[in-house]
């Protein structure tokens, strides 16, 4: 399974059940709230898995407050390591 979600990003499978109940196939799903970068979950993993050199991309990742401390520290590492390949 680990595979799959690194070749698609796809990682809604892996959620924690907060309220027990039964969901149908009508069932309405709604966002409540888009973040203001436009940074997603499927964003970021297809940032770190499939676009590691894309330096913009990680940037904007890194303007999310919320994302956790380890993500930032991949990210910015990239990020240094892209530029300083650049400046060569």
């Amino acid at each position: 399974i680990l595979k799959r979600m690194i070749e698609t990003s796809y990682t809604g499978y892996l959620c924690r059940v907060l309220k027990e109940g039964t969901i149908t196939q009508d069932a309405e799903v709604k966002l409540i709230e888009a973040h203001p970068n436009q940074v997603s979950v499927w964003f970021t993993l297809d940032l770190y898995f499939h676009r590691s050199k894309d330096v913009e991309g990680m940037k904007r990742a890194l303007e999310v407050a919320e994302l956790a401390e380890d993500w930032k520290h991949k990210f910015q590492t990239r990020i240094e390591k892209a530029l300083s390949v650049a400046q060569r």
